[in-house]
């Protein structure tokens, strides 16, 4: 974990000014869930309020040279000081929160796309834990041994890695209508995820859809690899020809593990989360996640703390790169 004191430190002293203006690469942030929370959401840190958000984008647009997700694909060249603005999951606060902030600025955005909660009308695990944790905190002992927030993270970070794609399932079947209402109702009722109606509104706004798997699983866990990467992508209609990916929860652990696999798919460009500066002519790309961070705190995360993050996984992702 980087430092925090010597990123503000750094910071005090205009280090990201400076690496902004100096620095080559790619630089991309991730965004989730945009607006209110609420018990689906309250408990993953996924929540970027309209207000804030608004002015994380009129500060990236006046310090950074927006480009959209064809640029990066095509491997050309890229303006002085770029960025690409994603977001990950299925959220409808997408359409009705973010987009007409984007369109405002006249900025493109891509959208890393969850096929099972718009077309299958599955809740993904993440949101039921959310939910199940707001009512109850203790719902999720049997699987951990804390509660609260942190019973979330443990559920996904630690024992489903354990415990595979079965137990995964099983916790899912288990918390489902644990509270007298189907997960699925539960998403409905408060509009949580886009409508397949809702695709052709997001590509006119200039939106550009890209891969996340269908359920959101960590990929070394999913049961059908192709199913999540290519088979419901193209059964729910999806172009074929968009091929970049992004990783659920963006583990560079989780790029090691399936790479080849993910690439013999003929998957890519790549995007991972983990926050790490970019190499030019890469063709897997770290992201910033700014969800809740202030203004100030922007130039910190993506250029300072990426600089930093690289310099300690260097070995790593030179490793990774040359996979590719």
């Amino acid at each position: 974990m980087i430092g925090a004191t010597a990123v503000r430190v750094l910071g005090r002293f205009g280090a990201g000014a400076v690496l902004r203006t100096i620095r080559r690469g790619l630089r991309v942030v991730v965004y989730h869930h945009v607006g209110s929370e609420n018990d689906l959401t309250r408990h993953l840190g996924c929540t970027t309020p309209t207000d804030l958000f608004h002015k994380h984008v009129e500060w990236l647009r006046k310090n950074y040279d927006i480009v959209d997700l064809e640029t990066v694909a095509s491997g050309g060249p890229l303006p002085k000081r770029p960025l690409l603005i994603t977001f990950d999951d299925a959220y409808r606060s997408f359409l009705t929160e973010a987009v007409p902030v984007l369109r405002s600025f006249g900025i493109p955005s891509t959208l890393f796309l969850l096929t099972d909660p718009i077309f299958r009308n599955r809740m993904v695990l993440d949101n039921l834990l959310s939910f199940v944790v707001a009512r109850d905190p203790e719902m999720l002992s049997t699987y951990t041994r804390r509660s609260g927030v942190d019973a979330v993270r443990d559920v996904l970070f630690e024992t489903i890695p354990r415990g595979g794609a079965p137990l995964r399932d099983e916790i899912y079947d288990r918390l489902d209508g644990v509270h007298g209402r189907a997960a699925r109702e539960l998403a409905e009722e408060v509009d949580l995820y886009l409508r397949p109606e809702d695709l052709d509104r997001l590509e006119k706004d200039g939106v550009r859809l890209a891969r996340h798997t269908a359920s959101h699983v960590k990929l070394p866990l999913a049961a059908d690899p192709d199913r999540e990467l290519r088979a419901e992508w193209s059964a729910c209609g999806l172009d074929d020809r968009d091929r970049a990916f992004s990783y659920p929860f963006g583990s560079i652990a989780d790029a090691e593990d399936t790479l080849d696999a993910v690439v013999a798919m003929g998957i890519g460009p790549l995007f991972l989360v983990d926050g790490c500066a970019n190499s030019p002519g890469s063709r897997i790309f770290f992201r910033s996640s700014v969800p809740t961070g202030s203004v100030s705190s922007l130039d910190d995360e993506i250029e300072i703390a990426g600089m930093l993050r690289r310099f300690r996984r260097r070995g790593r992702i030179a490793r990774l790169e040359r996979r590719l």
